[in-house]
């Protein structure tokens, strides 16, 4: 998910004793936040929400992930599975009925985070029904079961992956 224009600092609470990083956004009008997604072709799919609109294009394989303009990309989150193309236009078309600009209820960047959450989610649905298949419960084990089942799954469904980090 990239960002532009995306600050950070962080504040203390003396009630809690801890700290709180808040993200902003410095101006209004130079934001952007985005997500691209990386093909099984191997090409790249980005689509950025901006003060101008919603934008997006295609890169082919030769073309690097750069945006035009754009110095540097800031990273706030990054996703390592496989998304059906279908499932990503379903997610932009549900987000048309939100107004995204100054003032709104609505950021550029909660565009997309909640198009990242609801893939996130979906992941952990199809994760809890290959677990259901194998007849775990998950209603009956706690959190912390439920956490080491997951990753148990994920490390079994990732064994054959062409990462080199599994």
């Amino acid at each position: 998910m990239p960002t532009r224009g995306e600050q950070q600092r962080q504040e203390y609470n003396a009630d809690r004793d801890a700290w709180k990083q808040i993200k902003y956004f410095h101006k209004d009008d130079e934001t952007s936040a985005g997500l691209i997604f990386k093909l099984a072709c191997g090409e790249w799919l980005v689509l950025e929400l901006t003060s101008d609109g919603f934008q997006w294009w295609h890169r082919q394989v030769m073309d690097s992930k750069r945006i035009p303009g754009l110095n540097r990309i800031k990273t706030s989150e990054t996703w390592r599975h496989p998304v059906p193309i279908h499932f990503i236009r379903k997610l932009i078309v549900d987000q048309k009925e939100r107004c995204y600009e100054r003032g709104s209820l609505f950021n550029f960047s909660e565009f997309a985070t909640t198009i990242f959450r609801k893939i996130l989610e979906r992941h952990q649905e199809e994760q809890a029904s290959e677990l259901h298949k194998q007849g775990i419960d998950l209603t009956l084990v706690t959190d912390e079961q439920k956490a080491t089942l997951f990753a148990k799954l994920e490390k079994q469904t990732n064994r054959f992956s062409s990462d080199p980090r599994n």
